[in-house]
């Protein structure tokens, strides 16, 4: 509404005042004590405002109260215990505070919580084992504060319509319990960004309608357990970020057909990527690397026609770039860098691909040129080619990306169509947004523009070991970034 100022102590007169909801304003200040006078007052929504100091006390008072939403402000300091006694409360939302201290072990007499969100803030120590008795909750939200310990072994012994549990980057270690499979209508498990440690339990597999498992940035060990390939409903995996090994799961497309998000980079899988990637078809990322994987990308992986991101970067994968992966038209994100990859670029790419934005072929050994339909992509942003063998002339049409912001062309074979003007500095003038130029160890044979002094947003240029003639213009003294 843009509202702003302070809130009126006056508002407390409105002793009939049911539901009070100023969301989505510039109010200031505090609270005022008098709308603890509202004794009839259901619901407090006050979030998306700049309220700044300590949560009042009195908001215990409000005995009738079922929703308070204090989220998206500048509260800072303790959360008052006494906010327990509004003993009706249904949902509670302090996130995206300044909030500090404990979670009160009073709210595990809020037996009519249903949702308690707490993420984005600055708690620290333990979750009270209390909060795990209250049966009614169906969401616990505590994602990105300093929270601590072990999480209890009976943890979803009392939480039977627990549907969301989010304790991603926090300070949890030990092992995940295995318990948790109790809690039977769990849908998004985010545990990620913590110090877990030990194996994934395979008690997890019981959590059949599961649809996210979220715990990448542990210190999880072990394989896969095969249990989860009985969670048919999942959609997102993330255990990327852990010191996980065993093979690929054989047959994980296979059963996990709804699957849009795997990812597992960043941990030690070993074996060969199986051509029943092919059934997961609704895929949209695919992020494997970073593991010891062996032999080829297979064909089969240009079946995925809702693919967006696919990284398979530093892998150990080799063999030739299946040539059916440049026809996923969805693509907006390839990274195959850092394997032992061969193969060229086909000509027409820059049409196959009109949706990527990132390319990232780096440290292979592709030959060939670079077509000059690479600059029909016209939603790229970073074209990063270096360490492999390309020949031929950088092409003179990169000018037509015009959203590009870093070229990166180092240590191949690549030459220029004239020393005096080079036709593909000339093109680059036209890309505004470019900050990283590399285009060192190629024999380019050419004489630095003056005009290069007008690419204004440039951060860097390496350009050593060119074969560069002539004096450095003194235009590039005009590159204040």
């Amino acid at each position: 509404m843009g509202l702003t100022g302070t809130i009126s102590p006056h508002l407390g007169n409105l002793s009939f005042l049911v539901h009070l909801n100023i969301t989505n304003n510039s109010f200031h200040g505090v609270l005022p004590k008098e709308l603890a006078n509202l004794r009839r007052l259901r619901s407090l929504r006050v979030a998306f405002n700049n309220f700044s100091k300590l949560i009042p006390p009195w908001l215990g008072e409000l005995r009738a109260l079922q929703v308070l939403s204090v989220r998206n402000n500048s509260f800072t300091g303790t959360i008052p215990p006494s906010i327990s006694n509004s003993s009706k409360l249904e949902i509670l939302d302090f996130s995206n505070n300044l909030l500090t201290g404990r979670i009160p072990r009073e709210f595990g007499d809020l037996h009519n919580l249903q949702r308690l969100i707490m993420e984005f803030n600055q708690l620290t120590g333990f979750i009270p084992l209390s909060i795990f008795n209250i049966s009614t909750i169906d969401i616990i939200s505590i994602s990105v504060n300093d929270l601590s310990g072990n999480l209890p072994e009976s943890l979803c012994y009392r939480l039977p319509k627990l549907k969301f549990l989010g304790l991603s980057l926090n300070d949890f270690y030990g092992k995940i319990p295995p318990s948790l499979y109790k809690c039977s209508k769990l849908q998004i498990l985010s545990l990620s960004g913590n110090k877990f440690t030990g194996p994934i339990p395979r008690e997890i597999g019981n959590l059949t309608v599961l649809k996210e498992l979220l715990l990448g940035g542990n210190n999880l060990e072990g394989p896969i357990p095969p249990t989860i390939l009985n969670i048919s409903s999942l959609e997102r995996i993330n255990l990327e970020i852990n010191i996980l090994s065993g093979n690929f799961p054989l047959d994980l497309c296979q059963h996990l057909r709804v699957l849009q998000i795997l990812s597992l980079s960043n941990n030690k899988f070993t074996g060969s990527l199986q051509s029943s990637i092919r059934n997961c078809t609704l895929l949209k990322r695919l992020h494997l690397a970073n593991n010891y994987f062996a032999g080829f990308i297979p064909q089969e992986i240009s079946h995925l026609h809702n693919l967006q991101r696919l990284d398979m970067s530093g892998s150990r994968l080799s063999g030739l770039i299946p040539s059916n992966i440049f026809n996923i038209s969805t693509l907006e994100i390839l990274d195959l860098s850092t394997n032992n990859l061969s193969g060229y670029l086909p000509s027409s790419i820059g049409d196959q691909l009109p949706n990527i934005k990132r390319m990232v072929l780096g440290g292979n050994k592709l030959t060939g040129i670079i077509p000059n339909s690479i600059a029909n992509a016209s939603k790229l942003v970073i074209l990063d080619l270096p360490h492999n063998s390309f020949t031929g002339y950088i092409p003179d049409t990169l000018g037509n990306l015009e959203l590009l912001r870093e070229l990166n062309f180092v240590s191949n074979n690549l030459t220029s169509k004239s020393a005096m003007m080079p036709s593909f500095f000339a093109s680059l003038m036209k890309c505004k947004n470019l900050i990283r130029l590399w285009i060192a160890s190629n024999p380019l044979n050419v004489i630095l523009p003056a005009n290069i002094g007008n690419m204004s947003n440039l951060e860097s240029i390496w350009a050593w070991n060119c074969k560069i003639m002539g004096n450095v213009p003194k235009e590039i003294g005009n590159l204040s970034n």
